[in-house]
Parts: structure tokens; sequence; C-alpha cells
């Protein structure tokens, strides 16, 4: 040992020890000169508000934890069958809106179907076909261009609204948007909510249940048994509570009728690209029915859902 403590202090104060203490000593003052800049940049006027919201957001945050499970421990089991039974009855209207919207449809095709027959038949009958057909294609061109006049409107209330509040309509548009997108797969149509059957294996793809207006109406009922919980939560939150939660409660209800619509617009288009351009059956209907049977079924259950656009609600 002590052999080795002789040959260090030779190392030491021979030239090659001095220049590796100078050297050790330059890395010394260049790491002190390191700390003191980072200090003074820590304490500018420009990171200062960086660093010291770090504590006060973790501060928050744990104020948002605690008023949460504060309102959690409030609910009552009278509280949660409430609101269990108000999301039963939400899919129940969703869907059984849907249905009506079908019947009525299929009633007015009918009954405009035979009206058209019966007035291009008389018309026929009378020598002057060719005026009905000029008089029809007129009213067809009034329809289209009161469906313009319609979605123009649209545009322009959400615009208005927009520049009135444009982070409130945004947020609304950003949801309608990704909802919609996410539910319908995307432009091509493929994995989106209607595909989700396919966990249970290839066999259970493209199921009665998932693709049709089912599933449009258990998607509405979910996002309405998600809003009855953020207005249960609310009710029962401290009386002095972060505002954070006053703003998500003011926005929860529209929210909820973007993301609706979103839902509505995705299966709309979803089913209707299954039905027409990537034609395949049904796995799970009770009849064989030829491939045209099926993408009836696919198209009428995509316009169920389209026409239930306009009837969305929310909380």
């Amino acid at each position: 040992m002590q052999k080795w403590q002789h040959t260090l202090q030779i190392v030491r104060l021979s030239p090659v020890g001095k220049i590796f203490d100078l050297a050790r000593k330059e890395e010394l003052a260049s790491i002190s000169l390191v700390m003191k800049v980072t200090q003074d940049t820590m304490s500018s006027p420009y990171t200062t508000p960086l660093a010291s919201s770090l504590p006060i957001q973790s501060v928050r945050l744990e104020r948002l934890q605690r008023e949460l499970r504060f309102a959690w421990s409030q609910l009552s089991r009278d509280d949660v069958l409430t609101w269990g039974k108000a999301s039963s009855m939400g899919f129940a209207d969703a869907a059984g809106r849907r249905v009506k919207n079908l019947a009525h449809l299929a009633k007015s095709s009918v009954i405009f179907g035979g009206k058209e027959a019966l007035s291009g038949y008389y018309a026929w009958s009378e020598s002057r076909l060719k005026v009905h057909l000029q008089n029809r294609s007129s009213d067809a061109s009034d329809s289209i261009r009161q469906t313009g006049r319609t979605v123009s409107e649209f545009v322009s209330q959400f615009a208005d609204a927009f520049k009135a509040d444009p982070a409130d309509a945004g947020v609304q548009l950003l949801t309608l948007v990704v909802t919609s997108l996410a539910v319908s797969g995307g432009p091509d149509g493929n994995v989106g909510a209607p595909d989700l059957d396919l966990m249970a294996g290839i066999d259970a793809h493209r199921s009665l249940l998932s693709h049709s207006i089912l599933m449009g109406a258990a998607l509405e009922a979910a996002i309405l048994s998600l809003l009855g919980v953020v207005q249960m939560t609310y009710s029962k939150l401290p009386a002095h509570h972060d505002s954070l939660w006053d703003s998500l409660h003011g926005q929860a209800s529209k929210l909820s009728v973007a993301a609706s619509v979103g839902v509505g617009i995705g299966m709309a288009y979803h089913l209707l690209v299954d039905g027409l351009l990537q034609p395949a059956p049904y796995h799970d209907l009770p009849v064989a029915m030829p491939i045209e049977a099926h993408q009836s079924i696919f198209v009428v259950n995509s316009l169920g859902e389209a026409v239930d656009l306009g009837k969305k609600r929310g909380g």
C-alpha cells in the first residue's frame, strides 16, 4: 500500500501529473460556471414562471383528484341506479328513433313512388308525358336548390358561431370530425367502430348487431351515459371546487351533441361504403339472401343514420 502511495506521489509531482491537475482545476471551474449560468437563467423573468408553474400544476392536479374522489364518495346507490336507468332509456330512445325514421322513410318512399307512377300514367294517357317529365325535372331542381340553401344556412350559422366564440365552436367541430373519422374508419371505411366485431374473429365480421342502426344507437347511448356521469359527478363536488369542473360541465352537453352527430356521420358513411363499394354478406341473417339484398340492408341502415342526424340531443 505504501509503495502505491509513493508511486502516486511521484506521478502527481511529475510534469504529467501537473498537467492532469491543471486540467482538473479547469474542469471544476467550467462546471462552476455552467451551474452559475443555469442558476441565473432559471431565475430570469422568462423562465421563472415556467419553473415556478410546475409545482403549481402538481398542486392543482392533486386538488382535482381529491375533489373527484370526494364527489364519487358522495354518490349513493340510488344515484347509480338512476344513472343506469337513464342510460338504458337512452339506448331505447336512440334505437326507437332510428326505427321510426326508417319506417317513415319507407312509407314516404312508397307513397311518393305510387303518386309518381299514377301521375305519370295519367300524363301518358292524356298525351302530356313530356310536359309532366319537364315539370318533375323542374321540381327536382328546386328540391336540390333548397337542399343547397339548407346546407349553406348551416355553414353560415356555424361560421357566425365560430366568429362569436372561436374556441367553443372550434372544440365542437374538432369533436365532430374526430368522432366521425374514428367511427367511420376514415375515407376507406375500414377499421371503424362497426368493425369492432372482428375482435370476435373473422367469422363474426359484418354482424347485424354492429353493422346497423343498432350500433349507432349503442354509441349514442354511450355518449349520453358518459354525459350523465359528468353531470352526476359535478353535482357532488365540494361547494368550492376548481374552475376546471365548471368549464367541463358547461361544455359537456354541447360536446355530447357534436359527438353524437359525428357518430351518425361515421356510421352512415361506413355502412354506405360497405353496401356499395365493399359488398359482402351479413354473417348472421336468419335466411339466405342474394348479395344484392345484403347490400340493400347496408344502404337502408346508412340512410337511417343519415336521416337521424338532425335529431340529436344533449343531456
